[in-house]
Parts: structure tokens; sequence; C-alpha cells
């Protein structure tokens, strides 16, 4: 482990430092964190047991070559992931925090946010201390990967508190709700887990712009659409793509026109049914492709659905 810690209190830089022997001041109840990745087995062993109020912004995709098609499956598919892990462990510490609201998490809109920002506080005393720098909330990133932090405290009327706070509140405007207790109770249907994924994908199509200038939403430029549709249609009619990546670009097919503009309220309206009926249908072919071992067309005709 090579995490180097800089104490600008003390002027002391620790060189190979522990962020969590640093961090977890008995003091401090509540964590707010900026993270571009993490994990629900991070979040329920680092920081559920810690601290009695948290809420995380994660990162919604990189600007690579694949971001439109990184961002969909993420916006889609893991969220429809998170949701299921609490429907069918609604006994486990994760899902009860989220469920009471002590827990909430939101995700990146429009713009790349790579900015990792982890500020802790308590709500009754006057402190604060926070941690900025390189380093996600991950196992790999805390404790194997060569990351620098530096490392403010003192009291919440200090001037340096309140642009510590005014960085995040500016991060958390630029970003949109991902899972807490409002929307999760939106989501959850009794026994009925397709209907629950139905309501996750309702959900994500309505966040869906093609506007920046929006709250709520989640822009994808139409011409960056248009671009990663032409390449990637193009890749699964040459069989070069897995499942995961042919869902992705057939739930973009169903939401974009071929120009990448989203398509018009009454069709999206019926994309949720037809997404979910698009993935069963390539969940078949996946199972078709393992048990004859030939080469399967990913692309999916719309009249199938």
């Amino acid at each position: 482990m090579t995490l180097q810690i800089l104490d600008r209190g003390k002027n002391k830089l620790y060189s190979d430092g522990n962020f969590w022997e640093l961090s977890r001041k008995e003091e401090n109840n509540c964590f707010y964190g900026v993270s571009f990745v993490s994990s629900i087995k991070f979040i329920e062993e680092k920081l559920l047991p810690f601290y009695q109020d948290i809420e995380l912004i994660l990162g919604l995709s990189d600007n690579g070559n694949n971001s439109i098609g990184q961002r969909m499956q993420e916006m889609m598919d893991k969220r429809v992931s998170w949701v299921n892990y609490v429907e069918n462990n609604l006994e486990s510490e994760f899902a009860k925090r989220i469920l009471d609201g002590s827990l909430r998490l939101r995700f990146t809109k429009d713009k790349l946010i790579h900015s990792k920002v982890y500020l802790m506080e308590n709500k009754e005393q006057n402190t604060y201390q926070c941690f900025t720098g390189s380093m996600n909330l991950t196992e790999t990133a805390v404790s194997k990967n060569f990351e620098q932090l530096i490392w403010d405290y003192g009291s919440k009327n200090d001037d340096l508190y309140q642009l510590y706070k005014q960085m995040y509140d500016d991060i958390k405007k630029n970003s949109a709700t991902y899972l807490d207790l409002k929307r999760l109770k939106d989501f959850l249907v009794k026994d009925n887990s397709k209907q629950t994924q139905l309501n996750v994908y309702t959900d994500s199509i309505n966040m869906l712009s093609n506007s920046a200038d929006t709250d709520e939403k989640v822009n994808f430029p139409s011409d960056e659409v248009k671009v990663y549709l032409n390449d990637t249609t193009k890749e699964i009619q040459n069989g070069n793509l897995g499942k995961k990546e042919a869902v992705t670009v057939n739930q973009t097919i169903k939401l974009f026109t071929e120009l990448g503009n989203l398509r018009k309220e009454k069709t999206l309206k019926k994309a949720t049914s037809e997404i979910l009926n698009l993935n069963q249908i390539i969940e078949y072919q996946e199972n078709s492709k393992k048990s004859s071992k030939k080469k399967v067309m990913w692309i999916i005709s719309l009249n199938q659905l």
C-alpha cells in the first residue's frame, strides 16, 4: 500500500498512510463523498458501520470511445442490479439504510466528474474533516494503488470548511438521484421482480435528455449517440460484441432515433416493456449460443418486440 496523506494542519506527510485510521473519528457521524466508482460491498463494510448519515455521488462512465454505451449500461442495467440487490436482501444493512433514508446514492449527469472529495462532519458538534485527492472508494484504491490525499480538519466556522462544503454542493448540483428512499419505494413491487425492473427502466428513461439545460435529467448528446449507434451496430452485425454490449446497443436503438435524438414521448412510454422483452430475447440467444457453440447475431429486429 502506498497512500500518501498530507496533513495540512500539522504540515506532516504520512508516506504510507492509513485512510481509515486517520478518517474515522468518533465525533464524526456524517460522510459525504464524491468518488468515480464504488460498490455495495465496500459501502456495507467500510462506511455503514461507522456513519449514521451517508451520501455518495458516483461517476457515470468515462469520456472514452464508448462513453455513451457505458453511461447507458450503467444508467439502465447497473441501476436495475442495485435495486434488485436491495429487493433480494431487505434484511441487509445496505437495504435498511436506503429504506430509512440514511444512505443516499447519486450519479453524475452530463459532465465527467473525476473529483474525489470526502467530507466528514458531526451534525451536533462543530467539527469536520475533509480529504481530497486521487483515491476512489474502492478496496484497491484504499489499500493497493499509489494514491495521494490532502487532509484538512477543524471547525465548521472556518472559511476552509465553507469552501469544501461549496465544492461538494456544486458537484451535487451536477448529479441526479440514483437510489434513495423515495425512488426505491416507487420501484419495489412485492413478489414481482419483473414489475420492479420495469419501474426502474421507466424512471431511467424519464431521466434521459438531449439537452444539458435540465435539472434531474441526464444529457446524451445526439451527435455522440449517432456516432455510437453507427459504430456499434456494425460491430454487432459482424458478431464482434458480447451480450452486455448488445443489450446496451439495442436499448439505445429503442430510446434514440438514427440521428441520435430521443424518440417521441409516446414511443418512450412503450420502451420499458420492449426493453425488458429485448433483454429476455438476448438472454435466450446467449443460452442458445452456449448450447450450440455457434456464433450468434446479437442485432434484434424491432419487429421481434
